[in-house]
């Protein structure tokens, strides 16, 4: 009696070019799913041969690669303003691997530095690496011109409130500032020159 061995055929399962489950397999036998297929930032969809979306177990007659098809998630980026000028969209929907931008806004008397999280500047906008929804915080770092003063802002107006370094002998107001409060040089006793900006429409009495 002649016994004849079925051929042995191996299985492959390929996620971006890389396997990550190999089988051996009878043939007629069958190819079972592997282990969960996870990729960072994505939702698997299926598994495929020569394209086309199979289910399991599936019969084997012949050596086969299976790739996995994944598609991107997509995430939300708030972004807070930290003091600035309010933005006209502050939520993003960005889709995962994807180049993104964010508005660049405004606060009058400070420097946009950037957009973080967290310690950290979002410094590469052409792609989306987060796997998880995002808040982003605005940085900003006062002028130098008003490094001087105390202050407080709006979209359109500027008000001086103090001086901090109360010996200098001459101060010059930007011409950012609108407003100088009533009590902005008490204590500058040293002070003999106020040079004013062309913006101030309004100077307190005091």
């Amino acid at each position: 009696v002649t016994i004849r061995r079925r051929p042995i055929y191996t299985v492959t399962f390929q996620t971006d070019g890389t396997q990550v489950d190999g089988q051996l397999v009878e043939e007629d036998g069958a190819a079972v799913l592997p282990a969960e297929t996870v990729k960072t930032g994505y939702t698997f969809e299926n598994w495929t041969l020569d394209g086309k979306a199979v289910t399991f177990p599936y019969t084997v007659t012949g050596d086969l690669t299976f790739i996995a098809v994944f598609s991107a998630n997509s995430y939300t980026a708030t972004l807070d303003v930290n003091g600035g000028n309010p933005l006209k969209k502050s939520e993003f929907t960005i889709v995962y691997g994807s180049p993104f931008d964010f508005p660049v806004p405004s606060r009058n008397g400070y420097t946009f530095l950037g957009w973080f999280d967290g310690e950290t500047e979002v410094g590469d906008f052409s792609n989306w690496t987060y796997a998880e929804n995002k808040a982003f915080t605005a940085k900003w770092a006062v002028n130098e011109n008003l490094s001087n003063f105390t202050f407080t802002s709006t979209e359109t107006t500027l008000t001086i409130t103090g001086v901090i370094d109360k010996t200098v002998t001459e101060i010059i107001i930007p011409d950012s500032v609108t407003l100088i409060d009533v009590y902005t040089f008490l204590g500058c006793h040293s002070l003999t020159s106020v040079i004013i900006g062309n913006g101030v429409t309004l100077i307190g009495n005091g």
